[in-house]
């Protein structure tokens, strides 16, 4: 007989329940399903962690590496507190750019860093991506806040948290999470935001303490940039949206913001002043509208409108450089122009149509529209174009009507039991914008690699072009060996050729394209190019400078005449003794003495202490004229006025040689000496005097000392 296996029963014969034993779960998961949060600033924080290898780049130079405030660390923040935002700059560079700039919280940040860090870029860019997480963090729990009635099935299909990681991936911030000097952006947003978040505690919670953090954090966002004056329309509106509200709690919230704005206002007036007319800058690259027509303009705004939408949804090609002309200017007869229009007014009248029925869709739009308003240039010229930068508050409009959408769809389609490819598509825009931000902040190493990589993409842009070149430029500068040297210089030609192919009055352009020329021997190019200098700017001492070179060059290759005609339009521009002096040179060898000598006298008329005048006269009068004695009044003048110059007491040796004088030869050379011990020309000359006196031993010596300083050069 076989055993049977007995199984244990309860009482009334029922088998026991058996208890499943609990999943053990990874704890990673439990504090990520218990803080979603953490994923969002962790993910952000992943996201640019790249950048910590960068330098500086681009405006970090104004804010940072090159400004007197910031560089003086903890001792500087009074300066930055009492001054325009580009008053550390030394000069007067807040006046080429529209509009005052009063945004200090920002540059009191890098003054603090550079007393705690030096001039160090990693540790900046350490607090920056901190930063800029820490905003995703704070945007995340304000938009649980602000979206707090709709409810997901999941915390990671829910709208703050959807919304949350987009923003923080989404490469058109790149410009703004990459670049140090955006920290000002940066902070505006975490002020505004926080000024929301408190803003709807209060409308939640009745508790008036929030209010004051509601001021504290505008006071906060306004000192950081303007732009967080926005979000006095944004927090009624938002409260209008999702809350239910008297009108006296509207007025309370209200309160605080007005009151943080003029807070800012007053204090900006007190330090830089205040007005409300546009400045005129009649300099393209910061008025980029300077030949549009009115007409023209807004047409050119509408453009640059779409393109702001482009980059939203594609955002690829990404460039720090859209200035003239990479942007165009068109007219209204342009499509480029009305499709906009048409697009912003069927995006406005939606948004109003709906704001009865506090659609999401139209909450996003009105958000976008509101905080793009100050940006946009339709209430007044920036300065440019655009920039990625000014989409940053604004992109969180788009980015919760596309979470919305995504949401919606997700939705339907499971309700439908259709196939879910909702989840798929939103993980692989994910995945799109997190590799596209990760690749474009390599560009941000520094101005070598920005300006070079976005001169592929800013092809139309002048002024990119032109610095590109001039970063190909620097390197040939540096470089030793030939041919790398050659061949920076033949990307910065091309470069620069381009540069002011695209926008002629480009100065720097053609400065930097007559001096490239010069190094790679087009000379008939480089005097084309620093003409086109001087034409626009007269007085330029970068391209006076070159183009002297220029006719150096012509002199040394004795190609008198080609000299000659640079020397005279030289002086036509700006007379200069020592073009002067070159001019009498170049007639004295070629025959014409009493020429040469006119010539110097005019340029003793210029200048009556130019010792080289006398020298130069000396030297004719005694050579070619063979009269010691006006060569020796002509040394004797230079003496007086510089009695430890060099060449004349040189010359005062020799001539006093020449007249066998001895004595004298000997006094003044030895004087000579004693200014210059290394030179073998005066040297080879005390030899000589000692010889002609008969002096074998002393003339040897200095004939031997002047041969073994020859050798040492």
């Amino acid at each position: 007989m076989s055993k049977i296996k007995s199984t244990s029963m309860n009482r009334s014969g029922q088998k026991p329940i058996q208890k499943k034993a609990p999943e053990k779960k990874n704890k990673f998961i439990i504090l990520f399903n218990k803080y979603p949060s953490l994923i969002i600033f962790l993910f952000a924080f992943f996201l640019y962690t790249n950048t910590l290898v960068n330098g500086y780049a681009l405006d970090d130079g104004l804010m940072i590496e090159n400004n007197n405030f910031t560089k003086k660390g903890f001792s500087g923040i009074t300066d930055i507190l009492t001054h325009d935002q580009l008053g550390g700059q030394g000069s007067d560079a807040s006046a080429i750019y529209q509009g005052g700039r009063y945004r200090p919280l920002s540059q009191v940040l890098f003054a603090i860093e550079v007393q705690l860090f030096g001039m160090k870029a990693f540790p900046m860019h350490l607090v920056h991506i901190f930063m800029y997480s820490l905003l995703c963090f704070l945007l995340f729990i304000t938009l649980k806040k602000i979206f707090s009635e709709f409810k997901a099935d999941k915390w990671y299909t829910s709208i703050p948290f959807v919304a949350a990681l987009l923003f923080a991936a989404h490469p058109i911030h790149t410009e703004v999470a990459a670049n140090i000097k955006s920290a000002d952006e940066v902070m505006c947003m975490i002020g505004a935001i926080m000024s929301l978040y408190f803003s709807l505690k209060y409308i939640d919670e009745e508790k008036r303490i929030y209010l004051f953090y509601s001021f504290l954090f505008m006071v906060f966002g306004v000192f950081s940039k303007e732009n967080a004056v926005t979000f006095i329309a944004v927090i009624p509106l938002t409260i209008y949206f999702f809350r239910k509200a008297e009108l006296k709690k509207y007025i309370y919230t209200i309160l605080p913001l007005v009151a943080g704005t003029i807070v800012y206002f007053i204090i900006r007036f007190l330090v830089i002043g205040f007005s409300t007319k546009e400045v005129v800058i009649t300099e393209l690259f910061h008025n980029p509208f300077l030949y549009a027509t009115t007409s023209e303009r807004y047409a050119t705004v509408m453009f640059t409108w779409l393109k702001y939408l482009i980059l939203l949804v594609f955002p690829h090609p990404l460039t720090h450089d859209y200035y003239p002309k990479q942007i165009p200017i068109i007219n209204w007869a342009d499509v480029r122009a009305i499709v906009p229009l048409i697009i912003y007014v069927a995006m406005g009248v939606y948004a109003l149509l709906k704001i009865k029925s506090r659609n999401i869709i139209s909450f996003g739009i009105l958000f976008y529209l509101i905080t793009f308003s100050v940006t946009s240039n339709l209430l007044f010229n920036l300065g440019l174009f655009m920039n990625e930068r000014f989409m940053f508050i604004p992109s969180l409009g788009f980015i919760i009507v596309l979470t919305y959408l995504f949401i919606t769809l997700f939705k339907i389609v499971k309700e439908r039991n259709l196939k879910n490819y909702v989840p798929l598509i939103l993980s692989c825009v994910l995945l799109l914008y997190s590799v596209k931000t990760i690749s474009r902040n390599t560009a941000w190493k520094d101005n070598y690699t920005l300006y070079t990589t976005d001169a592929k993409t800013s092809v139309n842009s002048s002024r990119c072009n032109v610095i590109a070149g001039s970063m190909y430029l620097a390197k040939g500068r540096d470089e030793k060996n030939e041919e790398k040297k050659n061949t920076y210089y033949q990307e910065a030609y091309e470069l620069f050729k381009k540069g002011v192919g695209i926008y002629e009055r480009n100065i720097e352009g053609w400065n930097c394209l007559g001096e490239v020329s010069i190094y790679l021997e087009k000379y008939d190019e480089a005097e084309v190019a620093l003409k086109k200098v001087l034409k626009l700017d007269t007085l330029n001492e970068s391209a006076l400078h070159n183009y002297s070179y220029i006719a150096f060059h012509y002199q040394e290759l004795k190609q008198d005449d080609k000299a000659l005609t640079v020397y005279n339009y030289l002086n036509s521009q700006k007379p200069e003794v020592n073009y002067y002096s070159n001019i009498a040179d170049i007639y004295n060898r070629k025959g014409n003495t009493d020429t040469a000598i006119t010539i110097i006298n005019y340029a003793l008329k210029m200048k009556p202490d130019y010792i080289d005048a006398y020298n130069q006269l000396a030297k004719y009068y005694a050579l070619d004229k063979k009269d010691f004695k006006k060569s020796l009044e002509c040394l004797e003048k230079a003496y007086s006025i510089n009695p430890k110059f060099q060449p004349t007491l040189e010359n005062l040796g020799i001539i006093y040689g020449m007249k066998s004088d001895y004595k004298n030869s000997l006094l003044y050379l030895e004087k000579a000496l004693q200014l210059d011990s290394t030179n073998a020309s005066v040297c080879r000359n005390i030899g000589k005097t000692y010889d002609a006196l008969g002096n074998a031993e002393k003339a040897n010596y200095y004939f031997v000392k002047a041969m073994y300083l020859s050798k040492q050069k």
